[in-house]
């Protein structure tokens, strides 16, 4: 691997990261005081459609929350589209992140700003997934983060998994975010 395609791929991971605590601080500014539970297969709990017609997907996300898409000049030129999902007037801030890259899957996990922690494969709604929960070398963070390539681009959900190096996990968002890759569709 050359050291241009290395240097590319870590800033890539860098911006998603940085997308991530910034998108977390943009939807703070809705302030509740409670966070509503993971749905744990109550068929109860109503659910909103994003859809997004020029990159043709679509995707549910729980009632009660809010989503920020970022504006594409805003964007490093290698994503695509990017939409994180929060909790309404959430008391604290970890978003779920969603983005298309032009850069392949192998590209992004060659990352070399985070130590991969474990690497597993999982279907979700007739989608083959890599599940990669990642930590950063500088601080204790850990993300989980799950790609997926189709149609020639990388799909990719991201989530903060960990603020302590797993001592503790964010098991409600990891829920959560399963959920939404569970009703995720390709648009043909």
């Amino acid at each position: 691997m050359n050291s241009t395609t290395n240097m590319k791929t870590t800033r890539t991971i860098l911006t998603l990261m940085a997308f991530l605590l910034v998108s977390s601080v943009l939807l703070a500014g809705c302030n509740s005081s409670t966070v509503p539970p993971a749905d744990n297969g109550d068929e109860d709990q109503n659910w909103q459609t994003y859809e997004n017609e020029e990159w043709g997907f679509n995707l549910q996300y729980p009632e009660g929350w809010v989503y920020f898409q970022e504006r594409e000049d805003r964007l490093p030129p290698e994503m695509l589209v990017s939409v994180s999902f929060d909790v309404k007037n959430a008391e604290y801030n970890n978003t779920i992140d969603f983005s298309i890259l032009e850069e392949s899957v192998e590209e992004i996990l060659r990352d070399e700003s985070t130590v991969q922690q474990s690497r597993e494969q999982i279907v979700k709604n007739g989608i083959s997934w890599i599940k990669v929960i990642d930590q950063d070398k500088n601080t204790p963070m850990m993300f989980a983060t799950f790609l997926t390539n189709q149609n020639n681009k990388t799909y990719l959900f991201s989530v903060i998994y960990s603020y302590d190096g797993g001592e503790s996990q964010n098991e409600s968002r990891m829920e959560v975010l399963e959920q939404m890759m569970g009703n995720f569709q390709i648009k043909d």
